[in-house]
């Protein structure tokens, strides 16, 4: 009987061994234990471009079919789930999931909560992309790339591939409450703070 039980231990230890990820506190959202995932062959962001992102806000999900954000959908009542992205100065991001029928909440929008994580770049002239996340639809977790075509307050997320996905988020402005967390999962690729002076 005993020696059932070891067995046991020692597959669930052998089984969570062999994950590279980890729960945030929400107990839903997987992200990277290795942060190695998002190294990048890139040199330190180039300040250009946030002129282009804004920091101080986040991107919401628009239906582009139906001409609305998707916080705003209420047509598409066979799902309230919506997509925020949140850019930080030090060239990581968030995709923050929200529900439309739920209030905002400041957790939602803490990346030890809540969030799948990545970094973004400038690479041949595109802001380019790493994200963690599903990359298929087995559930299976991983480094999904792509890139953000920014216009004004408007971006694109594209992610090329066999069966390409093209997202249109809009900017909105959140009090800064909201706002008041960092980033620290890939904090090397922030920008050298004299090139700001």
């Amino acid at each position: 009987m005993i020696s059932r039980y070891y067995i046991i231990l020692l597959l669930f230890i052998f089984i969570s061994c062999k994950t590279n990820f980890y729960l945030l506190k929400n107990n839903k959202t997987k992200v990277p234990k290795n942060n190695e995932l998002f190294k990048t062959n890139s040199s330190p962001l180039d300040k250009k471009i946030f002129s282009k992102i804004d920091t101080n806000a986040v991107y919401e999900e628009y239906n582009i079919l139906t001409n609305v954000p998707a916080r705003l959908d209420y047509n598409n009542v066979e799902n309230s789930i919506y997509n925020v992205y949140r850019f930080y100065s030090n060239g990581c991001f968030n995709s923050f999931y929200l529900d439309r029928d739920d209030f905002l909440h400041k957790k939602d929008f803490d990346p030890e909560t809540n969030g799948r994580r990545g970094v973004f770049h400038i690479k041949n002239n595109k802001v380019v992309f790493k994200l963690f996340t599903e990359i298929n639809q087995m559930q299976k977790y991983g480094i999904a790339d792509g890139y953000f075509e920014i216009y004004s307050d408007t971006i694109y997320m594209i992610r090329p591939g066999k069966y390409p996905i093209v997202r249109k988020y809009v900017k909105r402005k959140l009090s800064n409450d909201y706002l008041n967390f960092k980033a620290n999962w890939y904090p090397s690729l922030a920008p050298d703070p004299e090139s700001f002076r």
